[in-house]
């Protein structure tokens, strides 16, 4: 073993191995500066150092709780270390601990929007506006969503001003005045409502001033989005069905063609004899048609 290579006394062989140990990442960094490794060779270490660590644990710690029989102990102790670990993460994370390494920020932020999409998904299924639109249209919608926050006494939107938008309010207390009948309150909202809802589709002026309370936090959707949606997935169903096979333009429609009347053909008369006259009295034209005087 490498143990029987190193020389006596504890204190020796933890230092000469704490020194190894340390050097793996000098030396790791040396030879970045030659050799650039690819993707794959790069997962392929990182797995075979991750697979080392789990052994080097297993074998060192857990191997000896079981050679002396402390099975129960050493289960117990496994599960209240991943319990603490869970909790103690998580605290500090919402610290700002998740900025420790690039992966550890991507699975935060992504939990987050995860839980902020899932939220406004929960929230918008109770407006009836949406409950009939297409699931896919609604997954394209989410992203565009912008989350904005206003201070107490901020003027969210203004009476009579076109309508922009949707909101749907996070957290927090809005006032609706009627700025027109001498700034008499007309309502007020509070967490998880919604209004603006007919802004969103005819783009009407508002009916009322909105006011944050307190501070407020709410999620908005704005018609020019929510129309450049529209309009590209009408667009992207006319390509799709062009490109569909057997679906075929019918032809354009052809400027008919009037039958072109027949001319009658005159016998041949012997030398000295006139055409007879028709009953009428009048002559005919030569489509065989009458002409009209």
């Amino acid at each position: 073993m490498l143990t029987d290579l190193l020389p006596a006394g504890a204190p020796a062989q933890a230092l000469i191995l704490g020194l190894i140990s340390a050097a793996s990442l000098p030396f790791g960094a040396l030879v970045a500066l030659f050799w650039i490794p690819r993707p794959r060779v790069t997962a392929a270490l990182m797995a075979f150092g991750g697979g080392a660590l789990l052994a080097a644990l297993t074998l060192d710690l857990v191997g000896e709780a079981m050679r002396k029989h402390d099975f129960y102990a050493l289960a117990l102790g496994c599960l209240l270390g991943c319990v603490a670990f869970v909790v103690l993460n998580q605290i500090v994370n919402k610290r700002g601990g998740f900025l420790r390494s690039f992966a550890t920020t991507s699975e935060y932020l992504a939990k987050l929007k995860s839980a902020h999409v899932r939220s406004l998904a929960e929230r918008l299924s109770s407006v009836p506006m949406f409950r009939v639109l297409p699931p896919d249209l609604i997954a394209d919608l989410l992203p565009q969503v912008q989350e904005r926050t206003y201070q107490p006494g901020t003027t969210i939107i203004r009476q009579g001003e076109p309508g922009d938008g949707l909101f749907v309010i996070e957290r927090g207390e809005v006032d609706f005045i009627d700025e027109r009948n001498g700034g008499r309150k007309m309502r007020t909202l509070y967490d998880h409502d919604v209004f603006g809802e007919m802004a969103l589709l005819t783009g009407e002026p508002r009916s009322a001033t909105a006011v944050a309370v307190k501070e407020t936090s709410v999620w908005s959707i704005f018609k020019e989005q929510f129309d450049r949606l529209l309009h590209s997935r009408a667009a992207r169903r006319r390509t799709d069905g062009r490109a569909r096979p057997g679906c075929t333009q019918p032809p354009p429609a052809s400027t008919p063609r009037w039958p072109r009347p027949r001319t009658r053909k005159s016998a041949k008369r012997p030398p000295g004899t006139r055409a007879p006259r028709s009953r009428s009295g009048s002559g005919s034209s030569s489509t065989g048609f009458p002409s009209l005087s």
